[in-house]
């Protein structure tokens, strides 16, 4: 083992930040604490270099959002949408009402694709194959929503943020299906 002196020249040469302040004793540390104080030491450097850099790219966004408040990336469109000033059990409110209307919204749009293919399927007799593959793509769509956005709630913090962590999921996820199953109407033959 290195005598303190001998440690903290070498943690000098290896990072020329240093850990300890002057004129307070520094014990040995493991290579690997050492390393991973002075990845700690460089991240927060960082962050504080483009936090401002961000506030001025972004000017609307700092007003948006309280700051030191980060929202989910799946929620916070949607709870900005329904967030007008309103308690925080309207606001959940609104985004139940929203991601189930959007829900509803690719059931229907998956049975005016269902039915635009049966109506194709009596001239184009390769079709019929493509309805049993498209009520099979709903259901796998269905069970990939459902996954996606557990998955996503499971990423926030506390029972509140998960709620809407999976409300904004659910809607971001039906508006996406919605923008396919369009386009899936439009290219039919």
């Amino acid at each position: 083992m290195l005598p303190i002196t001998d440690c903290r020249l070498a943690l000098a040469r290896a990072h020329p930040l240093p850990l300890t302040p002057p004129g307070v004793l520094a014990l040995p540390l493991p290579a690997r604490l050492q390393a991973a104080l002075r990845h700690a030491l460089s991240l927060a450097l960082l962050f504080a270099l483009l936090a401002p850099a961000a506030a001025v790219a972004a000017p609307g966004a700092a007003s948006a959002v309280p700051q030191g408040l980060a929202l989910p990336p799946y929620a916070s469109q949607l709870r900005q949408d329904c967030n007008s000033g309103r308690p925080h059990v309207e606001i959940r409110d609104c985004m139940l009402a929203r991601s189930k209307a959007s829900t509803q919204e690719v059931e229907t749009a998956e049975d005016a694709v269902r039915a635009a293919l049966n109506a194709r399927a009596e001239t184009l007799p390769h079709l019929k194959r493509s309805t049993a593959q498209f009520d099979a793509a709903a259901k796998a769509h269905a069970r990939y929503r459902l996954q996606q956005c557990e998955f996503a709630a499971g990423l926030a913090v506390g029972q509140r943020l998960q709620r809407e962590q999976r409300l904004g999921c659910l809607h971001d996820v039906n508006l996406k299906r919605l923008q396919q199953l369009q386009q899936i109407r439009q290219t039919l033959p």
